[in-house]
C-alpha cells in the first residue's frame, strides 16, 4: 500500500477498534462539491450529471465517471465549438472545412504547359501553332509585326481554332480543318442562318435606298496608239462590222480579248471626260474618237438603264444574300462568344509574346 495515499478514517470505539457502522438516517449528508468553469472555455464538471459524479467508493456511478473521463479528454477545440454552436454546430465546422478543403484543391490546379497561350475545352492552344498561323498569313515572324496587326491575326487564329474544335475536327491539318470548320458549322446550323419571306420582306421595306440604282450603261471600247487607226476603227464599227471582232483584232486595251467589254458601268466610274461622251450615247451608238493620255478611244453603248428602284422580286435575290451573310456572322461569332462567356475559351495574355490589343481582352466581346 502507498503510505503517501490517505484513508479516511472513521469513529474509533475506545480500544482503539473501528466502531460499527450504523445507518443513522438523521446523520448529515456531506455538502455538495462546488460547481465551476474552467478558464478555458468547455462545460462545467457537473455538465454530464445531475449530481457531481462518485468515481470513488464501493459502489461508483459508472455512466458518469465514463462521461467525465471522456469530456475531459475532449479538444480544447471541439469544446469551443461545442459550447459555441452546439452539436450541429460541429457538423457546420465540418462541412466548412471540407469546403475550404476542396477549394484549395481546385485553387491548386497545375499549371498548363509553358507553351500553351491559350485553353479551348480544357485543350491547349500552343503558341507553336499560332507562329506558324501567323507567318503563312502575314508573311513574316511575329517579331517583325506591329502589335496591332499580330492582335489582329491573333483574333482571328483564336476564333478559326474555337470553330474547329466545336465543329470536332481533327484530320491532322490544322489549317484545312479551320478552313473547313464554318461551313461545316454552318451548315449543321440549317434554318437558323437561312433567311425567312418575311425577314426580306422587312429587309426590303427598312432600306429603300439600297434598291435604288443610278443610271447605268453597258459599254464596250476600242483602244489604240494612234488617231489614224481609231478613226478606221470607228469607220468600220458605223458600218457595220462587229464591234467585239474589231476590238479583239485592233485595240491595244488589256480588255480586247473580251470584245472590249467594260460592263455595267455608272455614273462617277468613268472619268469625266469619258463619262460626258458616253451617257450622251444611244444603245448601238458609237462614240467620236476620244483622245486619252496615251492614245485613243472609241465608245459603243450596248445597252443602258435609267435611274429607279429594283422592284421587291427584282430585290430578293441580294436581300437573301445579304441577310444570309449577316445571320451566319452572328451565329459563327455567337460560338466564340458562348465559349468566352462559359469560360471554356480562356487566354493567358501574360504569356504572348507581343503587346496584345485586340477584342478578347477581359470585357471585350466579338464583333
Amino acid at each position: 500500500m502507498n503510505p503517501s495515499r490517505k484513508l479516511a478514517r472513521g469513529p474509533r470505539a475506545s480500544d482503539g477498534s473501528a466502531a460499527p457502522r450504523t445507518s443513522d438516517s438523521t446523520a448529515e449528508p456531506p455538502p455538495p462539491r462546488p460547481r465551476f468553469r474552467s478558464r478555458i472555455a468547455g462545460p462545467p464538471l457537473g455538465y454530464f450529471a445531475e449530481d457531481p459524479p462518485q468515481c470513488e467508493g464501493p459502489e461508483p456511478k459508472l455512466l458518469d465517471c465514463r462521461r467525465r473521463s471522456e469530456s475531459r479528454s475532449e479538444s480544447t477545440a471541439l469544446r469551443h465549438f461545442k459550447n459555441r454552436f452546439g452539436n450541429g454546430g460541429i457538423s457546420t465546422a465540418i462541412l466548412l472545412a471540407a469546403a475550404a478543403l476542396l477549394a484549395g484543391a481546385c485553387a491548386r490546379r497545375p499549371a498548363p504547359p509553358i507553351d500553351t497561350i491559350a485553353e479551348i475545352d480544357g485543350r491547349p492552344v500552343a503558341l507553336r501553332s499560332f507562329r506558324a498561323f501567323f507567318e503563312a498569313n502575314a508573311g513574316r515572324p511575329i517579331a517583325e509585326s506591329q502589335p496591332a496587326v499580330v492582335s489582329g491575326l491573333f483574333d482571328e487564329f483564336l476564333r478559326e481554332e474555337t470553330w474547329r474544335r466545336e465543329a470536332k475536327l481533327d484530320t491532322g491539318d490544322d489549317n484545312v480543318d479551320r478552313r473547313e470548320a464554318p461551313g461545316m458549322l454552318v451548315a449543321r446550323a440549317g434554318d437558323v442562318v437561312r433567311p425567312t419571306d418575311a425577314e426580306a420582306s422587312e429587309e426590303y421595306d427598312r432600306h429603300p435606298e439600297r434598291w435604288r440604282r443610278p443610271e447605268e450603261a453597258k459599254v464596250a471600247r476600242i483602244f489604240t496608239r494612234t488617231r489614224p487607226e481609231a478613226e478606221r476603227a470607228r469607220s468600220r464599227a458605223v458600218s457595220g462590222n462587229d464591234f467585239g471582232e474589231l476590238a479583239r483584232t485592233v485595240s491595244r486595251a488589256p480588255d480586247a480579248a473580251r470584245g472590249g467589254a467594260l460592263g455595267w458601268v455608272q455614273r462617277g466610274d468613268l472619268p469625266s471626260e469619258f463619262e460626258a461622251a458616253v451617257f450622251r450615247l444611244k444603245p448601238d451608238e458609237v462614240s467620236p474618237v476620244i483622245a486619252a493620255e496615251e492614245g485613243f478611244l472609241v465608245f459603243k453603248m450596248l445597252d443602258r438603264h435609267p435611274a429607279r428602284t429594283l422592284s421587291r422580286d427584282e430585290a430578293a435575290p441580294e436581300i437573301r444574300s445579304r441577310l444570309a451573310r449577316e445571320k451566319t456572322d452572328r451565329y459563327l461569332h455567337g460560338i466564340v462568344d458562348a465559349a468566352r462567356r462559359e469560360g471554356r475559351l480562356r487566354v493567358y495574355f501574360d504569356r504572348l509574346p507581343f503587346v496584345y490589343t485586340g477584342s478578347f481582352l477581359p470585357g471585350g466581346k466579338e464583333s
